[in-house]
């Protein structure tokens, strides 16, 4: 973490955060569009990643152990301009979404 704002430099790259070392990166929060939650992470113009190789998105029930979710399975959106994970409904416990960065 670079600029000390808390997010982890290869999350920070994807996102497109600053890179003066003094800036804030905002990070997603949850969404409800129409009654369906989800998270939506913008990535920045110069990354070039590739799901499931250089970045992905896992999820939780118990923050123990997390779960690698695929792209075909219908939760997740991988655009050029950003990542989306859409929640299983119907929603009857707690769960957890982050974004994991490995490269490129």
């Amino acid at each position: 973490d670079h600029d000390a704002d808390g997010v982890n430099n290869g999350v920070e790259y994807f996102l497109g955060g600053n890179s003066d070392t003094t800036g804030f990166t905002p990070l997603p929060s949850v969404v409800s569009t129409a009654g369906v939650l989800s998270v939506k992470w913008d990535k920045g113009s110069a990354y070039s990643g590739v799901y499931d190789v250089d970045f992905w998105v896992e999820t939780s029930t118990t923050l123990d152990s997390w779960d690698r979710q695929t792209l075909g399975g219908g939760n997740i959106t991988d655009d050029p301009g950003f990542v989306k994970y859409t929640f299983f409904a119907p929603l009857g416990s707690k769960q957890f979404v982050r974004l994991r960065v490995a490269g490129p």
